[in-house]
């Protein structure tokens, strides 16, 4: 292949598992996987969030849907699980809003090859995906569950609803940060606030955290 799927998780440092490594490895190698994954919904193309237009820049992408949507990990610190592991979340472009896939790669493309069968791909497609799999080290005796594409989760900026108006977050910028950077990047992500983004710079600026890249970097 001409690109380098390396090339943006090494320039940002992203730790990713040994398991996707491996995958995007074999993604380079094998041409027939990679139109199967394809055909499947994942595109590979590991890249910053700004590069698809989202506005959370703690969002990496691995594989974009083939339907404008992306795959990827979270990198926030607060959602990393043991030994640093990073979790999977799925980019939704039409409202600009993040869901929570799964805890690790694993756990991930089981659920993908799950998903593929609820959708009625083609049988080859979802045999020769399961098969690449399986040699890379998945194991599919666990029950795999489908993934859920409407799920959230703790650390990441909540949806609809759940958002509060602006000035409730810009007062817990001192007092409750977590919270309120959740609640700016969802300003700054569908809505996309000025006012939220110029707040989460500071807020990021006196934590001394520096997301991979912002929107307007």
């Amino acid at each position: 292949m001409t690109e380098d799927l390396f090339a943006a998780i090494d320039t940002h440092s992203v730790p990713i598992e040994p398991l996707l490594r491996r995958l995007l490895e074999r993604v380079d190698a094998d041409d027939d996987f990679r139109e199967q994954l394809d055909l499947g919904g994942f595109q590979p193309w590991p890249s910053t969030a700004d590069e698809i237009d989202c506005r959370n820049p703690w969002f990496f992408v691995i594989a974009m849907n083939g339907g404008g949507s992306a795959y990827g990990l979270y990198l926030h610190p607060n959602a990393r699980g043991a030994g640093g592991i990073l979790p999977w979340v799925y980019w939704e472009h039409e409202d600009d809003t993040l869901h929570y896939l799964a805890p690790d790669t694993a756990r991930f493309l089981r659920g993908f090859v799950a998903t593929l069968a609820s959708y009625g791909e083609e049988a080859e497609t979802i045999e020769l995906v399961r098969e690449v799999f399986a040699e890379l080290g998945v194991s599919f005796e666990e029950p795999a569950v489908e993934l859920d594409f409407e799920a959230t989760a703790p650390w990441l900026p909540p949806i609809e609803d759940d958002v509060r108006p602006l000035a409730h977050y810009l007062e817990l910028t001192s007092g409750s940060p977590d919270e309120a950077e959740r609640g700016l990047l969802a300003h700054a992500m569908g809505m996309g606030d000025r006012d939220a983004e110029d707040a989460l710079a500071a807020l990021w600026a006196t934590q001394g955290r520096t997301p991979p890249k912002t929107h307007s970097s």
